[in-house]
């Protein structure tokens, strides 16, 4: 038997053989859209996907296409919390090559400190909106606000989608 899951615009993903045609941006917004962040662990639904698209908000515009693709390795392995990922060596292997092959296809790099930053910030926003406290989680020295209003996944994707450039993301805010 072949470990490989059918995406959403049919490609057969096999883990044992990424490649570059493998990996298709409506597929990785699609994914992260219905993805929830923090492991469904809040009062209500909030996605990767929208995650993303304010990860990619905090950067200078040369960082903006990594910092939306920084967590697409999820779209095929989905989230797991990073308590429990740090856990799973095994995972994280899998996980970097399937960013290798992300960063390859997409002429990036989501190994950046700007981005690692500007993902802390949101972190950061996220926990004090959600869970009203950063108290624990060691990101203490962030102190942006961001006031988050969670979309749903049709709207989620389509927001990662404009951001990605293929529809007009300016359209899709002034619709908002």
């Amino acid at each position: 038997m072949s470990n490989f899951i059918v995406t959403r615009s049919g490609r057969r993903f096999y883990y044992e053989d990424i490649t570059e045609d493998s990996i298709d941006i409506d597929d990785i917004a699609h994914a992260l859209s219905n993805t929830c962040r923090y492991g469904g662990h809040i009062d209500r639904f909030y996605s990767v996907a929208q995650h993303s698209v304010i990860v990619s908000e905090l950067v200078p515009a040369e960082y903006r296409m990594a910092a939306l693709l920084h967590d697409a390795s999820e779209a095929y392995i989905s989230d797991i919390v990073s308590p429990a990922k740090r856990m799973l060596g095994d995972y994280q292997k899998l996980e970097a090559k399937i960013t290798e092959a992300i960063n390859k296809k997409f002429n990036i790099d989501t190994h950046n400190e700007i981005i690692k930053k500007a993902d802390l910030n949101a972190l950061y926003a996220e926990a004090m909106q959600f869970y009203g406290s950063v108290d624990g989680w060691n990101i203490d020295d962030y102190a942006f606000s961001h006031p988050i209003t969670p979309f749903q996944p049709k709207d989620a994707k389509e927001l990662f989608l404009h951001r990605y450039g293929i529809y007009g993301y300016d359209d899709f805010l002034r619709r908002s």
